[in-house]
């Protein structure tokens, strides 16, 4: 599935990285991707995502929010949630970050 000149636009500045390029621009596009979390960083890098992203949050109901404002999926909060579906998963939360937060 090749960019179009919009994407291409949009994504200029992924495209010029020689990690990512047009074939991984291209491979993002195509994949399946699950952010954690639904707060400011969720919110700058959702709009960057080019394929599907699904919006999973502490709370449903911000996820959801979140979700319809950049015209994408949520699902609910789950400890078991299947990953196999997912090709990217982003970590949005603060969980593991430093320094420690109560």
């Amino acid at each position: 599935m090749a960019l179009s000149d919009e994407e291409v636009e949009r994504y200029a500045r992924h495209i010029v990285l020689p990690e990512v390029g047009g074939p991984g621009q291209n491979r993002l596009k195509t994949s399946s991707v699950l952010v954690i979390g639904a707060g400011g960083a969720a919110r700058g890098i959702i709009p960057m995502l080019p394929g599907h992203v699904t919006i999973m949050n502490r709370t449903n109901q911000t996820a959801e929010r979140v979700a319809d404002e950049f015209g994408q999926h949520a699902v609910a909060w789950s400890r078991t949630i299947d990953l196999t579906p997912y090709d990217v998963i982003i970590n949005t939360t603060s969980v593991g970050m430093a320094p420690a937060i109560d």
